[in-house]
């Protein structure tokens, strides 16, 4: 026990040095030009939200064409190196969920199929949502409150694509005849636990009306890796018009993991339980990864 938690803890100091790293490189980025990854110039800036639907930018012109819909990909977390990450490899259960919501994505018929952009240096936008520390974007906004009451501040903010991401959508909306595109994602982001009413029910906001419940035991101070679904409605430019995002899996991290700095990571086993969960409270009991893509897509004003 005492070397699980030893190496959890190690992970810890790890993520957080590696979130320290990123955040730096992306101020340095947003000083300067507007260049791959950054928000600055990505068409929507960056919004602070206190609860969902976790949504920003605005409504696509009524005159837009036709929509060119991009495959649905696995990003992998900025928050933490990518050997933390789950394996992506063919035939994992996150594969299975990448292949589930593509399913979902072309049966949903909201436009034209894009062929898959390739090449070392095609990087598509970044929608980035969640709750990171080191930027004090969770703090209490009212004086007095303490951490999870009220006030949490979520940030859902949009890095630039690549130039070479941005010449390939242009030439396949041009022979698609498509105006916009859209781009859905699944990564793996830091969110902030709430605690609700006079019990303290400790909770996670992963979308309008869909909240986890966690156990009393769970630290209001260590974030929960949640995987959650990203989602982008970009122009022939590349710039973003609306960006959306909802949550799917929170990962809890034991109260005692949590006293000596350790978090828990997203692992094969939770994604496979995932495949399999449903909304109980919703009519029809809908998977709960189908339901994220529904709000998603809601949320962007194409359903």
């Amino acid at each position: 026990m005492l070397s699980r938690v030893i190496r959890r803890s190690a992970t810890h100091v790890m993520r957080r040095i590696f979130l320290a790293l990123t955040v730096m490189a992306a101020s340095m980025t947003a000083t300067g030009c507007a260049t791959t990854g950054a928000t600055l110039g990505s068409g929507v800036g960056d919004a602070f939200l206190e609860r969902a639907p976790w949504v920003a930018g605005k409504p696509l012109p009524p005159e837009r064409g036709p929509l060119l819909v991009l495959p649905v990909a696995w990003q992998p977390s900025v928050t933490q190196p990518a050997f933390m990450d789950p394996s992506s490899a063919g035939g994992s259960p996150l594969a299975q969920l990448v292949d589930s919501l593509q399913r979902d994505l072309v049966r949903a018929n909201l436009g034209k199929a894009a062929n898959t952009f390739v090449g070392s240096h095609v990087i598509p936008p970044d929608v980035s949502f969640g709750c990171a520390l080191v930027l004090d974007e969770c703090d209490p906004q009212y004086a007095g409150e303490p951490r999870g009451r009220r006030g949490l501040r979520y940030r859902l903010a949009v890095g630039r694509p690549s130039a070479e991401w941005r010449a390939e959508l242009q030439r396949q909306l041009d022979a698609t005849g498509a105006t916009h595109a859209l781009f859905v994602s699944v990564e793996i982001a830091p969110w902030q636990v709430q605690q609700r009413g006079l019990r303290g029910t400790k909770v996670v906001p992963l979308g309008v009306g869909h909240e986890a419940e966690l156990p009393w035991l769970t630290s209001l101070e260590t974030p929960v890796a949640v995987l959650q679904l990203t989602g982008v409605v970009v122009d022939r430019e590349g710039k973003a018009v609306r960006i959306a995002a909802a949550g799917m899996l929170p990962k809890r991290t034991p109260l005692l993991l949590s006293a000596v700095g350790a978090e828990a990571l997203l692992q094969d086993a939770d994604i496979a339980s995932l495949l399999c969960a449903t909304r109980d409270d919703v009519d029809g009991r809908p998977a709960v990864w189908r339901d994220a893509l529904r709000e998603v897509l809601q949320q962007l004003g194409l359903r």
